[in-house]
């Protein structure tokens, strides 16, 4: 599993070793690749066994005509974003021959995230196309440290766009980066101090659940009035904040720490949130069935013991039954050596109250996976698709969609940004033809229960997106 690595290293504002910042320490930035940065000559030498393939491909195409040349003569910033993300497309499907094998997820980000002006979107290879020029960068970074500038006149042109204009969680561009930085390095630091190195499997999220069970049952509806944005770089939303003072989280006065463990308890919040949104007034039985449908590793690793937070929150509840289906567990299947059915270990409350929590894997796609089990199969009360991307695998998808609405299985679908998630609904509705259509419950919106943990997006483009940041939900066929 690869290790996290902070953005700042991505665009050389931190060593791509030990994260040193470079207000921290003088940065030397390799000579070969002119991408990744170092504070010392151990540090380059202690990661040069994991930089050497990339470091040598990206040399390559530093004078490599085959990769486009880009065009900057264009005048709209979306024009100017549309051919940033077509020459990063361009130069990661360059480079896999290069290295004669798939890009890694962080040698994919170091293309991705390459450092370019905020207004013209040129990079440090536009500038300075001489493979051996001057060492020293011609972009000049924000005090954010995430955005640049090509020269004074860019800078001043782009100030208020970039440090006034509000994006999402009610900041700015340039406040946005400067939350993305302190949180990631909260979480370094953090590591740190348990004694955690770069060497080790990525950090688990702060991992937070209220260790309390209800009395009864709340629906997530109540925060609705309260759903807004933060007032600054050190805050949290409020419908989150309100909901962390009530569960008596001790962590209130830290803002960075609430957000973090947005992590994993938007996980078990949006699937409560999807039965507040998709039962008129929810019932719950002993024993709750939930299917999560596409599952990668962010639905069994994020999540961790915050699924408990559902049985938690559902007093009447003493069996909670999550199945996790999806290709992607392929990995996870074959590491288990016997039964893919896990009794998990319960928190003491949950021990002394006489609950359990099964987790069962299931490496299939959902649709074939019902269609093996036959007259086997049973309905979850709810299925929950985070993150999906439905509209890139429209046809992959197709049959399990279908499936979810002929059998009329309450479904909640998440997504990153509110473009995707208008994408993933259409795709929704062209799978499901014939009289009346999808039944939608709840049309595409903000998801109040996203992860607070914003993803600046790559390719120089503005904004920010969150996991589970926007969702809508569908039930059946459309009567009527």
């Amino acid at each position: 599993m690869e290790v996290d690595v902070p953005r700042l290293a991505y665009v050389g504002q931190a060593c791509f070793k030990c994260y040193a910042r470079s207000a921290e320490k003088k940065l030397m930035r390799c000579s070969k690749c002119k991408r990744v940065h170092y504070c010392s000559v151990d540090c380059q030498k202690a990661d040069y066994k994991n930089h050497k393939e990339i470091c040598r491909a990206l040399a390559t195409l530093l004078g490599d005509s085959s990769v486009p040349t880009p065009s900057y003569q264009t005048s709209t910033r979306e024009e100017l974003e549309r051919h940033a993300m077509k020459l990063s497309y361009a130069t990661i499907s360059h480079m896999g021959p290069l290295l004669r094998r798939n890009l890694t997820t962080i040698e994919q980000n170091l293309v991705a995230w390459e450092p370019r002006c905020v207004l013209c979107y040129k990079r440090e290879v536009d500038l300075n196309p001489d493979p051996k020029s001057s060492s020293k960068s011609s972009l000049t970074p924000c005090h954010c440290l995430l955005s640049f500038y090509c020269s004074e006149a860019h800078a001043n042109e782009s100030k208020e766009s970039h440090t006034v204009e509000i994006l999402e969680n009610g900041l700015s561009q340039c406040d946005l980066n400067t939350q993305c930085n302190r949180d990631q390095y909260f979480q370094l630091d953090a590591r740190k101090e348990m004694g955690q190195s770069d060497s080790n499997p990525p950090s688990t999220p702060f991992v937070w659940a209220p260790e309390r069970i209800k009395d009864q049952y709340e629906s997530l509806l109540k925060y609705e009035p309260l759903v807004g944005v933060m007032k600054s770089i050190d805050d949290i939303s409020p419908q989150w904040r309100k909901w962390f003072e009530d569960s008596g989280c001790p962590f209130t006065h830290v803002p960075t720490v609430m957000r973090l463990a947005t992590k994993s308890l938007t996980i078990p919040l949006t699937t409560l949130y999807g039965f507040d949104v998709l039962y008129s007034k929810p019932e719950f039985g002993p024993k709750l069935v939930i299917h999560y449908i596409g599952t990668a590793d962010f639905e069994v690793l994020s999540g961790g013991p915050a699924h408990e937070e559902i049985a938690h929150s559902i007093p009447t509840t003493k069996t909670l039954d999550l199945h996790f289906i999806g290709p992607e567990l392929q990995a996870i299947t074959k590491s288990m050596k016997s039964s893919k059915v896990v009794d998990m270990e319960a928190c003491p409350t949950c021990q002394q109250a006489g609950k359990t929590r099964i987790h069962t894997f299931h490496a299939y796609k959902y649709h074939d996976w019902v269609h093996s089990l036959g007259d086997q199969y049973t309905k979850p009360d709810i299925a929950v698709i985070f993150n999906s991307g439905i509209h890139e695998e429209e046809s992959s998808f197709a049959p399990t969609i279908r499936l979810l609405v002929e059998q009329g299985i309450p479904t909640i679908i998440t997504s990153y940004n509110e473009l995707e998630v208008r994408q993933d609904l259409a795709a929704v509705q062209n799978s499901v033809k014939g009289e009346g259509g999808v039944n939608i419950v709840m049309e595409p919106k903000r998801n109040p229960w996203k992860c607070e943990l914003g993803h600046s997006e790559p390719c120089g483009q503005r904004g920010y997106y969150f996991t589970n940041g926007w969702t809508f939900a569908f039930s059946g066929r459309k009567v009527g």
